[in-house]
């Protein structure tokens, strides 16, 4: 298992990121609706954060490639994924009573709360790349194989929730899932 720590934590963090965007559709909705319109302003926030944190996550990787510096990046993460309630309250519901224009309190609030996790959630793919590579002739084999895992969590991810949370458990109780455990789960992992 110990030999398969980085891959696991690609697979969670990857689940991590299609779980961010599920939940900015749920904590926006009561304050600008869930219209299509709403939902491609949160997709744009989510893919244009992943696009950035993977970008960046390989300059970091390339300058100080190790698996403690991996599991800072997972924890920082885990921190700013904490920090959604406190946002909710604090930006949206704020930003929602001065403005009335919905996609811009969307667009503003998914990148402050939403944007800055699913960042450097993303930045963990390159990064394990960098640590699992000893072959540099096949790096395009284990790039894929890195990038596949990060999707391959988001799927699982998708499914599991739509299937497992839209049962009579979740309409009854309506928790939120305390995502900074998973995180700190995979920080003990790596």
């Amino acid at each position: 298992m110990k030999k398969y720590t980085i891959e696991i934590a690609v697979f969670i963090c990857g689940m991590l990121d299609m779980t961010l965007e599920l939940v900015a559709a749920r904590v926006l909705s009561p304050y600008v609706g869930s219209s299509n319109l709403i939902w491609t302003t949160i997709i744009g926030v989510m893919l244009t954060s992943m696009s950035i944190g993977y970008w960046l996550g390989g300059k970091l990787a390339d300058k100080q490639p190790n698996r403690n510096r991996l599991s800072n990046l997972i924890l920082l993460g885990a921190i700013f994924t904490s920090f959604i309630p406190i946002f909710e309250t604090v930006v949206v519901k704020n930003f929602a009573s001065i403005s009335e224009n919905l996609i811009v309190i969307a667009l503003i609030s998914s990148a402050v709360i939403f944007g800055v996790p699913s960042f450097v959630l993303a930045a963990v793919s390159p990064y394990a790349v960098k640590l699992k590579d000893k072959e540099p002739e096949e790096i395009g084999k284990l790039s894929g194989k890195i990038s596949s895992l990060s999707t391959i969590g988001s799927i699982v991810r998708n499914f599991f929730i739509r299937i497992y949370f839209d049962t009579k458990l979740w309409r009854e109780n309506n928790n939120i899932i305390n995502y900074h455990s998973i995180v700190s789960i995979i920080i003990n992992i790596v």
